[in-house]
C-alpha cells in the first residue's frame, strides 16, 4: 500500500506533544508524597526519671533503654503497649540495650563499687529468666543487638576500653571475634549476611561492613568521625 506524503506529515517526533515539565514535576512531587513514609515523633520518658535514653526497639514496636532516677542510679526498662517495666539485674546500674522479635532483652551492667569503665553482659528471656554474658577471657561484655535466631551482637573489652575493644557474636558455634581494631559489632541483617559496626583506623573512627565475611571500612565524605548502628 502506498501512503501519501500529506498523511504522514502528522508523525514527525517534533509533533508529538508530552506533558509540560511542570506538569511532569507536580505528577512526581504527588508520587513521592504519597510513597514517602510519615514518621510521628513520640517522646519517651520515665516517670519521675531525671533522663531517659532509648537503645532499641523490635518488630512489635516494644522499646527498651534507660533511665535515670531522682537518686541517680540508671535502671534498664522495657516500654511495651504504653506501660513501663523496670529492668534491674541485682545491686547494679542496668541498661537495657535491644530486644528481638520474641521480646527477649540484652544489655549490660555494673555493679556499684566498680569502675566506670566496666560493663556486663546480660540476657533477660521473655520467660523472665536472666543469663549473664561473658566474652572468655576478657573483663567486660556489651551486648547492643540481639537477631531473630538469638545471635547477640556486641563487644568485648578490658580496663583500657578502646585499645583491647573488639567486635564479637555470640552464636550456637559460640563466642567468635574480629580482628577490627576498636571495633564494635552494632547491627546485622536477621540472616547475619551484612553485619555492621564501627572501629578505629588509627586516627579516626570508622563504620565498617562485614558482607559475607567480607569486612568493607567507610566514612561519610568529609565527616571525622562515623559509625554504623544498624542496619
Amino acid at each position: 500500500m502506498v501512503v501519501s506524503a500529506p498523511l504522514l506529515a502528522g508523525c514527525g517526533a517534533e509533533n508529538v506533544q508530552g506533558p509540560s515539565f511542570e506538569s511532569r514535576d507536580a505528577l512526581l512531587a504527588h508520587a513521592a508524597a504519597h510513597s514517602a513514609p510519615v514518621y510521628t515523633y513520640t517522646r519517651i520518658a520515665y516517670p519521675a526519671a531525671t533522663a531517659t535514653t532509648a537503645w532499641g526497639i523490635n518488630a512489635g514496636g516494644d522499646v527498651v533503654g534507660d533511665y535515670v532516677d531522682p537518686a541517680g542510679v540508671r535502671h534498664g526498662f522495657l516500654l511495651r503497649n504504653g506501660e513501663f517495666t523496670t529492668i534491674d539485674v541485682p545491686n547494679a546500674l542496668t541498661s537495657a540495650r535491644a530486644i528481638s522479635p520474641g521480646g527477649n532483652i540484652v544489655g549490660i551492667y555494673r555493679g556499684a563499687s566498680e569502675p566506670a569503665v566496666n560493663a556486663h553482659g546480660f540476657l533477660l528471656s521473655r520467660q523472665g529468666d536472666t543469663t549473664l554474658i561473658a566474652f572468655p577471657g576478657h573483663t567486660n561484655t556489651i551486648p547492643q543487638r540481639i537477631l531473630p535466631d538469638g545471635t547477640i551482637l556486641g563487644c568485648r573489652h578490658d580496663n583500657d576500653t578502646m585499645g583491647s575493644m573488639r567486635g564479637v557474636a555470640f552464636d550456637r558455634s559460640g563466642p567468635r571475634e574480629i580482628a577490627a581494631f576498636a571495633s564494635m559489632n552494632n547491627g546485622a541483617t536477621p540472616d547475619r549476611r551484612r553485619i555492621v559496626g564501627l572501629w578505629t583506623n588509627g586516627t579516626r573512627g570508622e563504620g565498617y561492613t562485614i558482607d559475607d565475611g567480607v569486612f568493607t571500612s567507610f566514612i561519610v565524605p568529609g565527616s571525622d568521625f562515623t559509625a554504623a548502628w544498624d542496619v
